[in-house]
């Protein structure tokens, strides 16, 4: 009786170990065809993106100058993020985007231009101007940022 009962328990164990090892075969395989999906591909791209953000070397860039022209300043942008007029709000895409100005650290609006944008009328005095790049969905999540001030004359 005692010899039958081991028999039928490593017949048990036999049974389970095998049954086991199918099910990580059939996973592997699984795993190794959902690692080669576009989308799993693009979620590991924008999970690569976002640590690279979060160590502080963003893959973009954003540098700007002011300038003054007939009493008004005007600002020139220079971005390796692509400027999105036509996803503006509406969808995120990796890469694309606008821009957040803010003066005197109030936000004033989306910048989707790159070249002569107009600066509202600014107080007498020094302003200090931060551009942020920003999602199509308005996160600031890129964390690029330029920030300087513009004197303007009483």
């Amino acid at each position: 009786m005692k010899k039958l009962f081991f028999t039928m328990l490593s017949l048990s164990l036999i049974t389970l170990i095998s049954v086991g090892c199918s099910t990580k075969e059939a996973n592997s395989t699984n795993s190794a065809e959902t690692a080669a999906s576009p989308a799993h591909q693009q979620s590991h791209h924008q999970l690569e993106a976002e640590i690279e953000a979060e160590a502080g070397e963003s893959q973009y860039t954003l540098d700007a100058t002011a300038y003054k022209e007939n009493d008004r300043y005007f600002l020139n942008i220079e971005t390796n993020l692509n400027i999105s007029k036509e996803n503006y709000g509406i969808k995120a895409v990796e890469g694309e985007g606008h821009i957040h100005l803010y003066i005197n650290g109030s936000l004033i609006g989306p910048i989707q231009e790159t070249s002569g944008y107009p600066l509202p009328l600014m107080k007498k005095g020094t302003n200090e101007i931060k551009l942020v790049l920003a999602t199509n969905k308005h996160a600031e999540s890129y964390k690029v940022s330029k920030e300087f001030s513009i004197e303007v004359e009483e």
